[in-house]
């Protein structure tokens, strides 16, 4: 799914990041999203495969249901994507389980039947069918041009979202990031009208992790969402980042987004430290106009005797360790400990070597 409703920012002062590189598939003859679908329940995901082109037998074959839900082998090249479904392709692509599926599906074919529905007519790439579960099946079939057992539905757009809820519903965790771009589709294509909180009851979910995750998807600058795999990201992270930029504006806000996108491999590479990241760019962007607190100066003392004396100068401060202090920690053990305290306030340090 692609993020067209996302916020476009302002052009940035410093180059942007290229996209990670993310093979798209191509289900079917459709056109590379930034989002794929799968059954959730398996945790296996995309490769990269050229798109299917319908065959002459399919013609002949009927996309009807006749009486109610029926069970069929349907061949997997006419079932395509639903645009609905609530996963990104980034994040089925990171799944490194998904080539053990295809060799387990040329050797063993797929046994657990998936749920589709028929189109109205066949779309411009011969698809018949609408994928709703198990689509992540149905994409490792194609691979092998083999047909799916299927079960054949007549469901509208609200009561396929209900189905796949209920599929997912015990299973792997969708993504926040995946969720709120699903739930931000929901809104846009108008599957159920209404308020957020209408719109979440018809769905069947929370109505504050709907309208958060949804605002999530909506206020997330494009130019984040291309350079760093956002799916990795719990709430706590993304709500820090949309905090963070919203609460720039202008030159400001460009920058918190270029110093945001300039750590994108370091939060790729450990989600982890994402929050610490956010924390660190946020203290860089402190006010300027606060004029910082000149101390009075003057010397402590402790049990060790004279210890620390502090002497305000213009623009700079003095701070001299005496014996009291040094008798308990070397030099090397307060610079490491002022390091610190700057870094955590934004600062980026290195020594300087004496000429």
């Amino acid at each position: 799914m692609t993020n067209d409703k996302t916020e476009q920012t302002p052009e940035a002062k410093k180059p942007r990041r290229k996209p990670p590189g993310v093979s798209g598939f191509v289900a079917g003859g459709e056109s590379n999203s930034q989002r794929a679908v799968s059954q959730q329940g398996q945790k296996r995901t995309f490769g990269t495969q050229g798109p299917a082109k319908p065959k002459p037998q399919d013609e002949g074959f009927s996309r009807e249901v006749t009486d109610g839900d029926e069970f069929r082998n349907v061949p997997a090249r006419l079932i395509r994507r639903w645009d609905l479904k609530d996963r990104t392709e980034a994040e089925m692509l990171d799944d490194p389980e998904y080539h053990d599926l295809i060799r387990e599906v040329g050797e063993e074919g797929i046994i657990s039947p998936v749920t589709i529905r028929p189109l109205s007519k066949p779309d411009e790439h011969g698809h018949l069918f609408e994928g709703i579960v198990g689509f992540k099946r149905t994409s490792a079939a194609k691979w092998h041009d083999i047909d799916v057992p299927a079960q054949i539905r007549n469901l509208t757009d609200l009561e396929a979202l209900r189905v796949q809820r209920s599929e997912n519903r015990g299973k792997s965790d969708v993504s926040v990031w995946g969720l709120g771009l699903h739930y931000a589709d929901v809104v846009t294509k108008e599957v159920v009208k209404g308020t957020n909180s209408e719109i979440a009851t018809a769905l069947g979910v929370d109505r504050t992790q709907f309208t958060t995750y949804m605002r999530i998807a909506k206020d997330m600058p494009k130019d984040i969402s291309d350079s760093i795999k956002l799916h990795h990201l719990g709430y706590n992270n993304l709500y820090e980042m949309i905090t963070l930029i919203g609460s720039k504006t202008g030159s400001d806000r460009d920058e918190v987004i270029d110093r945001i996108v300039e750590h994108a491999d370091e939060i790729d590479n450990n989600p982890k430290k994402a929050s610490k990241v956010i924390e660190k760019i946020a203290n860089s962007f402190n006010p300027q106009s606060k004029k910082p607190v000149t101390p009075e100066g003057g010397v402590y003392r402790s049990q060790k005797g004279r210890t620390y004396s502090v002497k305000p100068g213009k623009g700079k401060v003095t701070f001299t360790m005496h014996e009291g202090a040094l008798e308990v920690a070397s030099e090397e053990e307060l610079t490491s400990v002022i390091n610190q305290f700057l870094e955590k306030k934004g600062l980026t340090l290195e020594k300087v070597e004496k000429k």
